[in-house]
């Protein structure tokens, strides 16, 4: 027969064992919050030593080089998400959020890339100055469609990358936590459209309306 000391002693070390099991999931999950932060660093000091080479350094070939390892960042991201799953950590609002950051990494990366070119171009190869986006017209409505259809594209890779994680390393109440993240990739998909096509269409309409008003009869 136990004591009522005994069972008060196991209770104590059963609590106690919880609660550092719980830290160390809080740690772990800081630790991918840390990771996306790291990897959108990461992304940005890429961009400059691989633009730095190629105008700086005059050295264009290695410079593209460089530029093409940025998807090896998103990779390592995926990868630490799946050994944080693998050991059986439950999907946090990080887990999400980085399956989210991969596939806009993916999707508007190459487009970042050639903006900051661009820019680089023209402050150190006397290249000429961006152009900046159009607000109204066809062109604005051109470049908001190109836009959300990235957006678009980065809505799928994040399934995929959620769909590999499901597959591979996650046990089914994490399957379930994984897709969690699809209201808010909705909510995202509705309010791009608002603010960027629908927008601009809007902008457009109500730009030549106020022209046609003001041209004399």
């Amino acid at each position: 027969m136990t004591t009522d000391s005994e069972d008060s002693d196991t209770a104590d070390r059963d609590a106690a064992g919880g609660a550092r099991t719980q830290v160390l999931q809080d740690v772990l999950m800081s630790v991918v919050a840390y990771l996306i932060i790291a990897s959108e660093v990461g992304f940005w000091v890429v961009i400059a030593a691989g633009l730095g080479m190629r105008y700086l350094a005059r050295r264009p070939r290695a410079g593209a080089v460089l530029l093409a390892t940025v998807p090896i960042i998103d990779l390592v991201l995926l990868i630490a998400v799946g050994v944080d799953l693998h050991r059986g950590s439950p999907v946090g609002r990080t887990h999400q959020l980085a399956g989210l950051y991969l596939g806009v990494s993916l999707a508007f990366g190459p487009t970042l890339v050639r903006w900051a070119d661009a820019h680089a171009a023209h402050l150190f190869a006397d290249g000429p100055r961006p152009a900046k986006a159009p607000k109204t017209g066809p062109a604005a409505l051109r470049h908001e469609l190109g836009s959300f259809a990235r957006w678009l594209v980065a809505a799928v890779l994040t399934l995929v990358a959620m769909g590999l994680l499901a597959v591979t390393v996650a046990d089914g109440q994490q399957r379930a936590g994984l897709f969690e993240v699809l209201p808010l990739m909705g909510l995202v998909t509705v309010l791009w459209l608002v603010t960027g096509p629908i927008w601009v269409v809007g902008a457009t309409i109500t730009e030549r309306a106020l022209a046609t008003s003001r041209t004399p009869k």
